[in-house]
């Protein structure tokens, strides 16, 4: 989908994590173009099908990252978090479902909904992580901890 930014990332969705900043950067980006695009130019709903699934697999694939990052750092609510993940996903499968069986199909607003889900959950879930490794590095600084996995803030 190119790699022109259509916008800044706001300061509001990083985490801190540049990995995880990356992959959520990379998810919101494609969700403005693909809005860009079915905005301007029309394109086919087979093209508008194929870009959703490729978002619906980078943000499954955020999900098992942020997962393992969760697990590695011993965040205490890791499965809480990966509940929400498995909510989030089947909710929008099921709102992609419902929507394609629609004979008028509204994938603007389909794609501004999952942008919004994105932002949601970075706000609401993620911060919960980021507290948690912002205490882990205190940890490490205040007691010299060398052997804590801080290779997980490493870009």
């Amino acid at each position: 989908m190119g790699k022109k930014k259509i916008a800044e990332p706001d300061s509001h969705f990083l985490t801190g994590i540049p990995g995880i900043d990356r992959q959520h950067d990379e998810l919101l980006f494609m969700c403005d173009a693909l809005q860009h695009r079915i905005q301007n130019d029309n394109p086919s709903p087979d093209f508008i099908d194929l870009s959703i699934q490729e978002i619906m697999g980078r943000f499954k694939s955020h999900f098992v990252t942020e997962e393992n990052l969760l697990e590695m750092i011993g965040f205490p609510d890791a499965a809480g978090h990966k509940t929400e993940h498995k909510k989030i996903h089947n909710k929008l499968n099921k709102k992609l479902k419902a929507l394609k069986e629609k004979r008028k199909v509204n994938f603007t607003r389909f794609v501004s909904s999952f942008r919004e889900t994105i932002c949601n959950h970075i706000n609401t879930f993620d911060r919960g992580y980021t507290v948690h490794i912002e205490k882990l590095m205190h940890l490490k600084k205040k007691y010299k901890i060398t052997a804590l996995k801080a290779q997980v803030l490493a870009d």
